[in-house]
């Protein structure tokens, strides 16, 4: 239960930055198409859901499987090491997605195509961050964590863990609602690219 309640937080992560970087697509349909494609981007958006699910079982079934079924902490580094491969793999998808489709949104309008460039750059460094975290973790340092943490070092467990959260979680979501925020100027006329420059 202890490794469910502990790496819970690091899997759904790894799950929203792979769901937030795959709205680019249909946000590259929507500025080069406007109301024109709206069905073609229903049908798109049907097949992408159905995507997601079975990523996301996929994802979460290697992820319960891998965990122990002890509470003994050295048991827990398996999953740390698995969680790491799939941050770097979620990682490589997003700077992929930089190739794919950010360039051509910034063709189609340079201003929301910064501000996603910014939002893959920051879900790509939360992502390589975190698998750093997590490699090491695997490696036998979450024992020395939970040691300290335990063992009246409270002030040293939150100085690694407070930073981890900000870095991996709380910046990537200021990130992506200052992306639904432009996103939604565009979509509406309401961004000038030549004021914004």
């Amino acid at each position: 239960m202890f490794a469910f309640l502990f790496t819970y937080p690091m899997i759904n992560n790894i799950v929203v930055s792979y769901t937030a970087s795959s709205h680019w697509v249909y946000d590259l349909m929507a500025i080069m198409h406007g109301n024109v494609a709206q069905e073609a981007i229903r049908r798109q958006m049907k097949v992408f859901v159905v995507a997601i699910v079975i990523f996301v079982v996929i994802l979460y079934l290697v992820y319960m499987l891998s965990l122990p079924a002890q509470d003994d902490i050295e048991f827990l580094q398996s999953v740390f090491f698995y969680l790491a491969i799939f941050e770097w793999l979620c990682a490589a998808i997003i700077t992929i997605s930089i190739f794919l489709y950010i360039k051509r949104i910034t063709a189609n309008n340079r201003l929301y195509g910064k501000v996603i460039m910014m939002e893959a750059l920051v879900f790509s460094f939360a992502n390589i961050i975190a698998g750093i975290f997590n490699y090491y973790m695997s490696k036998g340092y979450i024992g020395n964590l939970l040691h300290d943490r335990d063992n009246h070092k409270q002030g040293l467990y939150a100085s690694i863990m407070i930073p981890l959260f900000i870095v991996t979680e709380f910046v990537p979501a200021l990130a992506f609602g200052k992306t639904m925020q432009v996103l939604a100027k565009v979509l509406n006329g309401e961004a000038d690219e030549r004021v914004e420059q």
